[in-house]
């Protein structure tokens, strides 16, 4: 086909009758103004316009005043004012009746005063001055008709000032409206940051929707917390004051958008509608009043509102998920509690001594650690560890631990390997603290004289080194089945000696603070109590 177009073969490919003509299409020049008005509208049979129509010189008046009202009302139809003032069609007979008075009567102020009135009235002249200037083109097209130009000129101008005028002002005002709202959504934004608390939260919004003068205002949230059939109201207020609901708001069909309660029939509202999202979940709705405001602060509104109470639900699963991990680390040390009582005891059943011995090296250990300042998660450490800190006894043989008398090396050497039996016996038990290492640390000395590794000065944890000075002074100071209790002067005369070399200086001087005010007693009568 196109080889024979281009070859110009096409004879057989025209039909012999002609092509009927299916649709036309009407071109006709359209004049707009920046405003976008005068666009031909056959609606009611007249044409929407701020561009006024020559008048029509063979025209009587009476058809001149009817054309002339005529233009002033479709320019109205376009203008934002309070039509509780005058409706459209009044309007244009006032203005009309009172620019041709002030052309007769040569007093401008006729006109002026209406003219002012109608601007006051008007609640965007920033944006409606070209429109309005139509109508003082039409008025004083009709005025220069009928034969009254003598002060229209001047008439025209000072109106036209005035308009200018005004429209500056309402630019100005705007802009600082426009500054004002920022700042109170900025304060707005940064209540709101520090604050999770819903009742707060609403009294935040109120007071600050309430300063906007937005007049009016409803917010719910959806009852399931994504879009639902079912909302709950947790704010409401029109006129400035605030509409008491439940506690936990009011449940009412999301449909309705405002409960029919919550309506003023005898008023007219225009209410702007705008969504809450959490992500791309849809959680909610507020209902504002647009009568002062363009959508802009609105949906600044909307965006401050949504993530407020996005990050209301994030705290509250923070929170959800914190409570459940306090329930979770009470029920762990219940067990870990239960797992120390359980051994401790099965130490006692064995050798009762070392069960009384472990006893009192907790309550002597704890002490120490009060008086160096610990905090309260070291001292549950170092009470846990110290329970525990010789279960490696339960595989020293019976007749070794109770043995009168002096023991042979090789005896020794088996009570020695206690701290690492009891090390293999912790280490797979999880506890929130090295407790395994404390146990296998405690006969482990500051300047590595002690076993079973060796280790010397900070490679030793705390808790151990707390741990072996506790463990020496109530050694000392408690009868054992092979010796009488040896007193608190050789504790204290072991220590003291030792300070610094074996035992660290800083448990060594909180041991000795205790054992000089009374805190620790012989035979483990820890603060004047207990055996």
């Amino acid at each position: 086909l196109m080889v024979d177009i281009l070859e110009g073969n096409v004879s057989d490919l025209l039909p012999t009758a002609p092509i009927p003509i299916i649709s036309t299409l009407d071109s006709r020049l359209i004049v707009r103004e920046s405003c976008g008005c005068a666009i031909a509208s056959k609606r009611d049979g007249a044409t929407s316009s701020c561009v006024p129509v020559p008048p029509d010189t063979s025209q009587s008046p009476v058809a001149r005043h009817a054309q002339c009202r005529a233009q002033i009302e479709s320019i109205l139809r376009g203008v934002s004012f309070d039509h509780n003032w005058q409706g459209e069609s009044d309007l244009a007979e006032s203005l009309i009746e009172a620019y041709s008075a002030a052309g007769k009567s040569r007093r401008t102020d006729v006109f002026l005063d209406l003219w002012r009135d109608f601007l006051s009235v008007n609640f965007h002249l920033d944006v409606d001055e070209v429109i309005i200037s139509g109508i003082l083109q039409t008025l004083h097209n009709y005025i220069e008709i009928d034969g009254v130009s003598l002060i229209g000129e001047s008439l025209y101008w000072t109106a036209t000032s005035m308009l200018e005028k005004r429209a500056l002002q309402q630019i100005r005002k705007t802009y600082n409206v426009s500054m004002r709202e920022e700042w109170v959504l900025n304060q707005l934004r940064d209540q709101l940051d520090i604050t999770f608390e819903r009742p707060k939260i609403l009294d935040i919004l109120h007071r600050n929707l309430v300063e906007l003068g937005i007049r009016s205002a409803y917010m719910s949230l959806y009852e399931q917390g994504v879009n639902s059939q079912t909302a709950r109201m947790l704010l409401a207020y029109s006129g400035e004051a605030r509409h008491p609901l439940p506690d936990n708001g009011l449940t009412f069909d999301a449909e309705l958008l405002i409960p029919d309660a919550y309506f003023e029939d005898h008023l007219r509202f225009s209410y702007m509608v705008e969504a809450l999202y959490y992500g791309e979940q849809h959680i909610g709705f507020m209902i504002l009043d647009m009568s002062r405001h363009i959508n802009s602060i609105h949906a600044g509104i909307r965006r401050i509102v949504s993530n407020i109470f996005r990050s209301v639900d994030l705290v509250n699963k923070i929170q959800h998920q914190k409570t459940e991990l306090v329930q979770s680390l009470a029920k762990l040390k219940e067990t870990l509690e239960g797992i120390t009582k359980t051994l401790s005891v099965t130490v006692g059943n064995r050798d009762p001594y070392t069960a009384g011995h472990q006893r009192r090296v907790a309550e002597l250990s704890l002490a120490i650690a009060r008086e160096m300042a610990l905090d309260e998660d070291a001292l549950e450490e170092i009470r846990v560890a110290a329970l525990l800190h010789d279960i490696g006894k339960l595989y020293t043989p019976a007749e070794i631990l109770n043995k009168p008398g002096a023991l042979k090396s090789i005896e020794f050497e088996l009570i020695k390997q206690h701290a690492e039996e009891g090390y293999n016996t912790l280490k797979n038990i999880e506890f929130p603290w090295p407790i395994a290492q404390i146990v296998s640390q405690h006969h482990e000395r500051c300047d590595g004289s002690g076993y079973p590794r060796g280790i010397a000065g900070d490679e030793i944890l705390l808790a151990a080194r707390i741990l072996a000075v506790a463990d020496v002074v109530e050694a000392i100071t408690s009868m054992r089945p092979y010796r009488a209790a040896l007193g608190l002067d050789t504790a204290i005369d072991e220590i003291t000696r030792f300070k610094g070399t074996r035992y660290d200086t800083d448990v060594v001087d909180a041991t000795m603070r205790l054992l000089q005010n009374g805190a620790f007693k012989p035979n483990g009568a820890a603060n004047g109590n207990g055996p």
